[in-house]
């Protein structure tokens, strides 16, 4: 059978630096004892979300005395100049707060929650039976971005997730071992078909650039349905 075109078309992955997991105190008492929380950089005041948002080209009073083919490529580097405004700050608190949010119901040091996981994954299968109890309720949250082309959504998105590392590999937490990939964020475009079944490839083909994985090779078939895709992306995430 001939292959899905999206299956041909690889997912351009916008790749972050990696670390390896050093835990920090934390000022929210819910963050404290979840490795994945811990890891995390500080949470930002506005000063240093302001700082850690801009960029600012370098000035030397003494570069407009130099040709004018040189001045062309000094002056090339303030087209990359942002500087946050108030709407940025709102942006990069709202992502902190659905970031951390979100593991707050997922501790990987916590008995029973590989379990859990399980449990909630399979709740998402087309296989799961209809009596199959409803899925744990989480505090996952999400927010939407809406706006004409070329007034910065991307270039605010990809500064505020450039404030965290990608991948966090989890060795130990408090003297006892924790193997654990963490990934952070991942941007996904949108399929160039549209598809759901587009999406669900292009999310194994990320993951796989990303983490080394072989998720593509172990659940893409010609024959896959969008159900099967996305319970495999369930079990996956």
């Amino acid at each position: 059978m001939k292959k899905n075109p999206a299956e041909l078309k690889p997912v351009l992955v916008q790749c972050g630096r990696s670390e390896i997991a050093t835990y920090r105190t934390q000022e929210v008492h819910a963050y404290s004892g979840n490795p994945l929380l811990e890891a995390l950089p500080p949470i930002l005041s506005e000063s240093a979300a302001l700082d850690g948002l801009g960029y600012y080209p370098d000035y030397r009073r003494e570069d407009r005395a130099l040709q004018n083919h040189i001045r062309y490529h000094i002056i090339q580097d303030s087209l990359r100049m942002f500087v946050p405004l108030s709407r940025h700050i709102d942006v990069e608190q709202r992502f902190s707060r659905l970031l951390r949010g979100g593991y707050t119901g997922r501790n990987p040091a916590q008995a029973g929650h590989w379990p859990e996981m399980v449990k909630r994954a399979g709740s998402v299968s087309s296989t799961v039976k209809a009596s199959a109890p409803p899925p744990t309720i989480t505090d996952a949250g999400g927010m939407t971005m809406i706006g004409f082309s070329g007034l910065g959504k991307t270039t605010t998105v990809n500064r505020i997730t450039n404030l965290y590392p990608q991948p966090i590999y989890h060795n130990e937490y408090h003297g006892q071992k924790c193997t654990l990939s963490q990934l952070v964020w991942l941007k996904l475009p949108t399929p160039f078909d549209g598809s759901i079944r587009g999406l669900c490839i292009n999310f194994f083909q990320a993951v796989d650039k990303i983490l080394g994985t072989h998720y593509e090779a172990n659940f893409v078939r010609d024959r896959s349905t969008v159900d099967e895709l996305l319970g495999h992306m369930t079990w996956v995430a």
